[in-house]
């Protein structure tokens, strides 16, 4: 079965085999390569068999799919190609090359093999004088040396680098077949062989030798085999009878002692066999390749640490602004984020808690980890265990496959909880286990699992007032309450109105594709005399209302909103207007508020929600909490 090995994100070293005929990629949990990083869309692309071939296909991606650094829609696929989804790397891992079962190094026959260490010593040594026919394919040897050696400079991944090893070796050696092989961190072998030609792939599906491989990898030790199928007990490998395998060459690829990997090569049939020179050669090209290969690994690691940076910057300067209060609030997240310890965002609805919790994720040792975003509002009492924690098959009805939980899928990174008020009494209980012992245990399992993850909650309502009336577990809310972050109303932040309205304004032109030379002062000066009670998202929804419907190059003031002229919102305004009723609670006054504005907005719950600063699913309960209490008073 081909594989997919995950180079760069999260899950890096993970390698899932491609089951059917077909796997998604994406950051949906349904895909088969599930990649749970912002950059990724939920379903980004899919690899899928097409006669005998594999192909790659975008599927209309936000950030599009690059497959050897170009970008693509539909192509095929050949061994190590590099498919690179946002800020996930992967690597396509053909079943063309397969191995054959290995045969002990000690059944190796002695006397068909000559070994030459990695240092180059020959053992054992034949001296000799050689004839000009000789000295002549060892000055073509040193030359193909040299072109080897200023191919791979210029290499910056190891597909471009192996390619040019294996052109160069082609040319020099004529072998039927050259595998590179990398040792990944588990000390596992991957091959590294891309075939280019019908002829290559047809060579590349039948087995490799693994004795050899096995006998070089152990010992570290190049090896030629003159004779592979005369030796009874190396001749017993399965691959080397079906493929014929008569003569072979491997050497290591590494550097003081430590192994990097590599390279195999034999001829098939009836052929003539590899030389001493010609192991040689191979060893000295392994010592030019290994020192390249340190080189991509560093590059390799250089981009990915650029690109976690840029990540870092994105995160931190999505909060726009530079007065005081966000100035403070950029303080305690450069405080916060290189800590691993619990962090409580508190603030009015639309102020931009999930720009600080991404913040404090992206700048902290977790950013090249998941980010988990749950809202706990929208998650209903009944499924919000199994959301956070996870089930096992059959755990309750509906129940037909295990599934982890948010916690799981953040192992690595961080959770952001988001409206963690929210949560029932009941379940606030073992939100405080996993906190406290870092484990989690599925819905109906036995058995808890271990998790690494970091966590940062929200929340726009008074935690400590819940706290008081028992609504809210007090050493639930200490433990949250670690680090803490207030970020203040927009009301609050006058100076920084005019900066995120030319944020905004340059942000939404550039998506609608229209170019405009500012606000007018007028607007700006009614935009600071505004009390902006939905906060920064209402400014951003103003100014993507206002860039819609603008004539001019300069946006005026009859552009604005009414409510905004008028300095405050219809809903205000409609509730000084009745405000002449009776004295009633607070519940009751919520109620008539919710009402008035669902009145506004003609039954729109979206749109109300959305006034109102709150989720719809909060809204949809407070809506049934009214009916059911409103029935009850009728009765």
């Amino acid at each position: 079965m081909p594989k997919i090995l995950v180079k760069e994100g999260p899950s890096r070293g993970a390698q899932i085999e491609i089951e059917g005929e077909t796997a998604l990629v994406g950051r949906s949990p349904r895909c088969e390569v599930f990649l749970p990083d912002a950059t990724v869309s939920r379903e980004h692309a899919k690899f899928y068999r097409k006669g005998d071939a594999w192909k790659v296909q975008d599927l209309d991606s936000r950030n599009g799919s690059l497959l050897n650094g170009h970008a693509i829609k539909d192509e095929d696929l050949c061994h190590m190609d590099e498919i690179r989804v946002g800020d996930c790397l992967l690597t396509f891992l053909s079943d063309e090359v397969e191995l054959e079962e290995a045969v002990s190094p000690e059944d190796l026959s002695v006397t068909q093999t000559i070994q030459i260490q990695s240092d180059g010593d020959v053992v054992p040594g034949d001296g000799g004088r050689k004839s000009g026919e000789e000295l002549a394919r060892q000055n073509e040897r040193l030359r193909a040396l040299l072109r080897l050696s200023s191919a791979v400079s210029k290499a910056r991944n190891l597909p471009e680098l192996f390619d040019h090893v294996c052109q160069c070796l082609r040319e020099a050696l004529e072998p039927d077949r050259v595998v590179p092989f990398i040792e990944e961190p588990d000390g596992k072998l991957t091959p590294y062989a891309r075939a280019r030609t019908a002829i290559e792939r047809r060579l590349l599906r039948q087995s490799l030798s693994n004795s050899i491989i096995d006998h070089c990898h152990d010992k570290k030790v190049s090896v030629l085999s003159q004779a592979t199928g005369s030796d009874e007990r190396f001749s017993a490998a399965p691959s080397v009878g079906r493929n014929r395998i008569s003569t072979a060459l491997c050497a290591p690829l590494q550097i003081a002692g430590r192994m990097l990997g590599l390279i195999y090569m034999d001829r098939l049939g009836e052929c003539v066999p590899f030389t001493r020179d010609d192991l040689e050669l191979l060893t000295a090209a392994c010592q030019q390749s290994a020192v390249a290969v340190e080189n991509v690994r560093a590059y390799e690691l250089v981009e990915a640490e650029n690109r976690a940076l840029e990540r870092e910057v994105k995160g931190r300067y999505n909060i726009v602004g530079n007065s005081p209060k966000i100035v403070e609030v950029f303080n305690v997240i450069a405080r916060a984020a290189p800590t691993d310890a619990c962090v409580l965002i508190c603030g009015e609805s639309g102020t931009g808690k999930e720009l600080v919790a991404r913040a404090i994720h992206y700048n902290s040792r977790r950013r090249s980890g998941p980010f988990e975003i749950v809202n706990c509002a929208a998650l209903s009492p009944s499924l919000i265990e199994s959301e956070l924690f996870g089930h096992v098959k059959g755990a309750f009805t509906g129940a037909v496959a295990d599934h982890p939980g948010h916690f799981e899928l953040a192992t690595g990174g961080t959770i952001f909880l988001d409206e963690i008020g929210e949560i029932p009494e009941q379940s606030q209980s073992k939100l405080l286990r996993v906190l406290e012992e870092s484990t989690v245990r599925r819905v109906g399992d036995v058995r808890d699992r271990k998790i690494d993850v970091r966590i940062v909650a929200a929340t726009n309502r008074r935690l400590d007032e819940m706290v008081k009336e028992r609504k809210f577990r007090e050493d639930l809310f200490y433990r949250l309450n670690v680090l803490r972050v207030d970020l203040p109303p927009l009301r609050e932040r006058e100076k920084d109105i005019q900066t995120l309205s030319d944020y905004f304004l340059a942000q939404t032109a550039d998506r609608c594709g229209r170019k405009f030379k500012g606000l007018a002062q007028e607007v700006l000066d009614l935009f600071a005399a505004y009390p902006w009670p939905g906060n920064v998202r209402e400014l951003r929804n103003t100014i993507e209302r206002m860039v819609i419907l603008a004539e001019n190059e300069t946006i005026g003031i009859d552009d604005a909103p009414v409510e905004i002229r008028r300095g405050r919102s219809p809903v205000a305004a409609e509730a000084a207007a009745e405000d002449s009723g009776p004295v009633c609670s607070l519940a009751e006054l919520e109620q008539r508020h919710i009402l008035r504005v669902l009145r506004h907005v003609e039954g729109n719950k979206s749109r109300c929600a959305e006034i109102l600063g709150i989720d719809r699913s909060t809204l949809y309960q407070k809506l049934k909490f009214s009916t059911s209490r409103n029935e009850f008073q009728e009765h």
